[in-house]
């Protein structure tokens, strides 16, 4: 112990004697330390902050179904009762009834609204989030006694009542042809504040009203008693053991336990997608942080090398009366660990006091845990003993006789040091580069993914204002107009049959219909593995053939090659043959889906209008035409106008068309991830450029004699500024070059393993250079300042 307490004596009393060079390589750890506990800080805060915000006003669910096709069973009240009773970390339980936009009008004394409708029990309240902003829910009595009660977002109370003051307000509720007249009894708190950045900007204004379950069935003659599907809301946590909790309460009840004749689903909300894309960012921005961690340790090194050389006369003397090597290298050590400690423990004061501003001012709550805090000073201490192992191992190595005589090998020793210095701008370079063109190459793949949903034209047509819908023969007329450009159509809601029955080889399989455009191939970014997907013609004539995914064609037929094979699927009690023409790559849901025996099967939507019986030109109001990327904006100018003449609808304003940029709020994401990233990557260069201004003025200390001489035969001042200003430039132009190049040739072989793009933004890289060479400028200032006002005979006296 009482070794352990000389070791630190003597490295603080080391340190001591050289306080300029020890405060500014501490500074190096000190911003780095910093950092990270700000990383950490700010990212705990941050996904804390998003974690509320969407659980707010989303949520996660499970659902329980009952396969109608399989079983004469249903789920009912008293399955609901039973599930609350025994379940206590449940939030809510409630069958759900829908209707859309499409099909649902409301109207008060401002004016008639679309609106989405969804029909619930009391357990609705936690479908999307808890928050109330002013009245109630519905309770369960007025559930159980059919009342025409309401709730509303409160912004969508601003738009159809002019007022949040409405609770008790009347609404005329039409769905089809039906209307009732229902009071507003709550408004949902809704904060969107960060959900604004998904949203369309141009998209049409929807309210979303909720109405009892027992009343919408009532009032609206769908038969809610048979229920088949419910959903479940409890925490994130705790979700999936509820939702299977409730599955086996409710198969047990009613006997099918084991049965495929029911199965459950957790829904995912967005805060658990985003939480992770928050988890992943953060940890990125941590190993990007320790970066200049890593830097700052190269600092300490070099200092460390610069200790071993101005001491080797001393170290010569301790081996020549007896120290040993381990306790020569022991007081090394302890030097670059202390140094490292002290530098750790002011960067976690100096990023706790930043973390805490920072939290006020984003309204982050600051999170930071004492382990967090204790890894990030063990972590500083580790540093400098890693990278104090080497001049250690250096002292201790000596040889006491060549100590002694005080032989240096300037030229290695000035080598090794100009390496360790230029090593921390060309880490630093290569850091940023990689961020930017990782991010940028990202960015391409999401484009060349997406490229043709980031081209497609909405059309709208208004219900509320003219009864005419989106026909095929329009969308024929659109087609021959634009002369090919128009090469794919995608339904914004999907015409679907879920549950649908398929015989083959004296097995059942159950497959959910989905009819949709051409597009929807591109739209979900899906691989065609063989065949084709239908085509225009094929989906405005409604032919029957289907594309499926790897495994449907596997479990049906027992091999994949069925191309052209007849699959013949019952739906209403009708059995129809369709051509299997495409088989697409299995999806991950298909995989989670397989021990249920539920599979996914792709058919034209006007074929899904006609096997569900539906008159498919009075079903569309809104559809995407996919249009070729060069000609979107040549499209979009005119489209209103040409719709409305050939729907003969001219001058009602029942037309709108837009360009959807649905991925503008993942955008933004990522771009702030890839910027604040760079930001931070580049503290890392200037941690590099505290190393220069460090070692730069140990070469001052050095050459002090030389200085004297050449101002003593008349070089001016100016002279020696710039020369040492010089030297530092040239240093940090060698070590950005390298840098860039060894940056964009692992950011090729990065982008190249992880397949994005290799993108490369001229701009970004010549910015980069001219910061390196900017950082080596500026703290070169002051050490060839302080070798500029050296009197010449104060230099010259110098040893």
């Amino acid at each position: 112990m009482e070794i352990i307490a000389e070791y630190i004596k003597s490295a603080i009393k080391q340190l001591i004697g050289n306080k300029t060079r020890t405060l500014m390589t501490m500074l190096g750890i000190v911003i780095g330390i910093a950092s990270v506990i700000i990383v950490i800080a700010l990212g705990n805060g941050m996904s804390d902050y998003i974690t509320t915000q969407l659980n707010n006003t989303l949520t996660s669910s499970g659902n329980i179904a009952i396969d109608p096709l399989k079983t004469t069973e249903r789920i009912t009240q008293e399955d609901m009762d039973d599930v609350k009773e025994k379940i206590s970390e449940l939030n809510g339980i409630s069958p759900v009834y829908s209707e859309s936009e499409r099909t649902v009008k409301i109207t008060t004394s401002r004016g008639t609204f679309l609106s989405t409708l969804s029909a619930r029990s009391e357990g609705g309240l936690y479908a999307k989030g808890r928050e109330m902003a002013a009245g109630t829910y519905f309770s369960r009595q007025q559930v159980d006694t059919l009342e025409r009660v309401c709730v509303m977002m409160d912004t969508d109370a601003d738009k159809i009542f002019g007022t949040r003051n409405c609770i008790g307000m009347p609404i005329e509720l039409m769905v089809g042809s039906k209307s009732a007249e229902y009071t507003v009894i709550g408004l949902r708190q809704s904060d969107h504040s960060f959900l604004d950045m998904f949203n369309d900007a141009n998209r049409d204004f929807y309210a979303s009203i909720e109405i009892p379950y027992t009343s919408y069935g009532n009032d609206f003659d769908v038969n809610v008693d048979s229920m088949t599907l419910v959903e479940v809301y409890a925490d994130v946590q705790v979700l999936n053991d509820v939702t299977k909790k409730a599955y086996q309460i409710i198969a047990r009840n009613h006997d099918l336990a084991g049965s495929n004749a029911i199965s459950s689903r957790i829904t995912e909300g967005l805060a658990d997608m985003f939480g992770s894309i928050i988890r992943n960012a953060r940890y990125f921005m941590i190993l990007v942080a320790i970066v200049s961690l890593v830097v700052g340790g190269i600092g300490i090194m070099n200092i460390m090398l610069v200790s071993v050389t101005e001491r080797t006369r001393e170290i010569g003397i301790r081996k020549s009366i007896g120290a040993r090597t381990t306790a020569v290298m022991a007081q090394f050590l302890a030097e670059s660990a202390f140094l490292s400690f002290i530098g750790g423990v002011l960067g976690i004061i100096v990023g706790i006091i930043i973390s805490a501003i920072g939290c006020r001012i984003l309204s982050f709550e600051l999170r930071l845990s004492p382990a967090e805090v204790l890894l990030a000073g063990f972590f500083s201490i580790i540093l400098g003993l890693f990278f104090g192992l080497y001049p250690a191992r250096k002292a201790a190595g000596m040889k006491p006789i060549d100590a002694l005589r005080n032989i240096l090998t300037d030229g290695k020793n000035t080598r090794v040091r100009n390496i360790l210095t230029m090593l921390g701008i060309i880490i630093g370079i290569m850091s940023v580069l990689l961020i930017l063109v990782i991010s940028d190459g990202y960015e391409e793949q999401m484009k060349l993914d997406l490229n043709k949903k980031a081209s497609s034209i909405i059309i709208k047509v208004d219900p509320t204002k003219t009864e005419k819908f989106i026909t095929r023969d329009l969308l024929s007329r659109l087609s021959e107009h634009y002369n090919g450009q128009i090469y794919g159509i995608d339904l914004v809601d999907t015409i679907s049959a879920d549950g649908q029955s398929v015989s083959y080889r004296g097995q059942e399989v159950t497959v959910n219909l989905f009819g949709d455009g051409n597009a929807i191939l591109q739209e979900n970014a899906m691989t065609l593995l063989k065949g084709r997907f239908y085509d225009f013609d094929e989906l405005i004539n409604g032919d029957y053939v289907c594309v499926i995914p790897e495994n449907v064609a596997t479990k049906i037929f027992g091999y994949s090659d069925i191309l052209g094979k007849q699959l013949t699927i019952s739906v209403k009690n009708k059995s129809h043959d369709f051509t299997v023409i495409g088989i697409i790559a299995t999806s991950d849901w298909d995989i989670s889906q397989e021990n249920k025996n539920i599979y996914e099967c792709y058919i034209p939507f006007i074929t899904a209008c006609d096997v569900l019986e539906i008159e498919p030109d009075e079903k569309l109001t809104e559809v995407k035409l996919i249009v070729d990327h060069d000609h979107v904006e040549s499209a979009l100018r005119g489209l209103a106008s040409l719709v409305e003449n050939m729907l003969d609808i001219r001058g009602l304003g029942a037309v709108r068309v837009s360009r959807e940029d649905t991925m503008s709020g993942y955008d933004r994401i990522m771009s702030m991830i890839k910027y604040v990233g760079a930001v931070i990557a580049a503290i890392s260069i200037i941690v590099g450029g505290i190393g220069i201004m460090n070692i730069m003025t140990v070469t001052v200390e050095e050459r002090t004699r030389e200085i004297g001489i050449r101002k003593s035969i008349g070089a001016r001042t100016s002279y020696i500024m710039l020369q040492f200003l010089t030297e530092t430039a040239r240093l940090t132009l060698a070590g950005g070059f390298i840098g860039v190049v060894l940056g964009l040739a692992l950011s090729f072989v990065v982008c190249r393993f992880i397949g994005f793009p290799f993108v490369v933004n001229p701009v970004a890289v010549l910015l980069v250079a001219g910061l390196s060479v900017l950082v080596g400028v500026f703290f070169g200032i002051a050490p060839a300042y302080k070798a500029s006002k050296l009197k010449p005979i104060d230099a010259l006296r110098t040893e």
